[in-house]
């Protein structure tokens, strides 16, 4: 099902849409739960002009992964392509809220999203703050015994 996936994106890039929503409807059919074969059916939908059918397939990648960034990023994009700035600018919003902010920032250069809730710094995305703890944790945990390490170690009870 990947491999559609990474045939369907090598397709999109030659322009073959056709080919490219070909390979992720199959993706799709075989693999219903992939969230970035719709995000990237969308986006061949959206190369297409196709806007509703993207906007279609964005929704449903952002049912199946509410955090997935990249598929608000690009139904932002899809609804400001078909005049739904409002829409547009909430799912730029909910994109930069997880951490992507370019499309957001540029739409506000453009003059779109001026009347919208201003968008704190996004958090770290809580697996980036798992990591370096784990890092931490590892790197402490090699400390000789009876450091300041080893002891918060196992004060811890890790």
């Amino acid at each position: 099902m990947q491999v559609l996936t990474v045939t369907g994106k090598c397709y999109h890039k030659l322009k073959q849409y056709q080919l490219a929503i070909k390979d992720y409807n199959e993706a799709i059919r075989l693999e219903p739960d992939l969230a970035f074969a719709y995000n990237n059916r969308g986006y061949t939908y959206s190369a297409l002009k196709q806007y509703q059918l993207a906007i279609k397939d964005y929704n449903e990648a952002i049912r199946l992964n509410p955090d997935f960034v990249f598929a608000y990023n690009n139904r932002g994009n899809a609804y400001h392509a078909s005049g739904k700035i409002d829409e547009g600018c909430r799912s730029l919003i909910r994109a930069c809220e997880l951490g992507f902010c370019e499309e957001y920032e540029s739409a506000k250069q453009r003059g779109f999203c001026a009347s919208m809730k201003e968008v704190p710094a996004p958090a770290p995305a809580p697996e980036a703050a798992m990591h370096r703890l784990q890092t931490i944790i590892d790197f402490a945990s090699k400390a000789p015994p009876g450091s300041v390490l080893s002891t918060s170690i196992e004060c811890c009870g890790t």
